[in-house]
């Protein structure tokens, strides 16, 4: 066992000045503190500068047996004059002042929650429409994943006029799709 510490500043005066140069030393770390966290650690957290637009288009695969694929488009937009709405925009105005955007790929159900604010940021979304889980093993499991291949090929390669540019399909991503 260490022997008791015997402090030699026992006086009225030396125990103040310890007590306030405590004080100083807590009151100046809660104040240094805050400032070595990074401003905005999660950045995406909030919306970013571009309002969303949304459309879609209407595709089929003719190397899947006419197999139907319906995109839904979201990319950075204008925001509507005389809007002051936070919603995406359907057929809005693109924004292509920072284009091309990177793309991310996934199940409308996913984009859903997620497009209307990860787009604000300087994104473009592609998303599956009727892309959802399946309880049994059937040939939606291998179906469904050639679905956001194909509408990969198809934004990439033809992209509706009016987002023409804005899609960096050569910096693409996909997520949501796992069983």
């Amino acid at each position: 066992m260490l022997p008791p510490v015997r402090h030699s500043c026992s006086k009225p005066p030396c125990r103040t000045l310890v007590r306030a140069a405590s004080m100083l030393l807590v009151l100046g770390t809660i104040l240094l503190l805050p400032s070595c966290v990074p401003r905005n650690p999660y950045s995406l957290a909030k919306p970013g500068p571009y309002h969303v637009g949304y459309r879609r288009m209407g595709t089929v695969d003719s190397s899947r047996n006419g197999r139907k694929v319906d995109i839904t488009l979201w990319y950075p937009a204008r925001k509507p004059s005389g809007s002051d709405s936070s919603q995406p925009a359907y057929l809005a105005e693109p924004d292509p002042r920072d284009a091309p955007y990177p793309l991310i790929l996934s199940s409308t159900k996913v984009a859903n929650v997620l497009a209307p604010l990860v787009v604000t940021h300087g994104f473009t979304w592609a998303s599956v429409d009727r892309i959802d889980y399946w309880m049994e093993y059937n040939d939606e499991k291998v179906l469904q994943p050639q679905d956001l291949l194909f509408a990969l090929d198809q934004v990439a390669a033809h992209p509706p006029d009016e987002l023409a540019g804005m899609i960096d399909s050569d910096h693409a991503g996909t997520l949501g799709y796992s069983f």
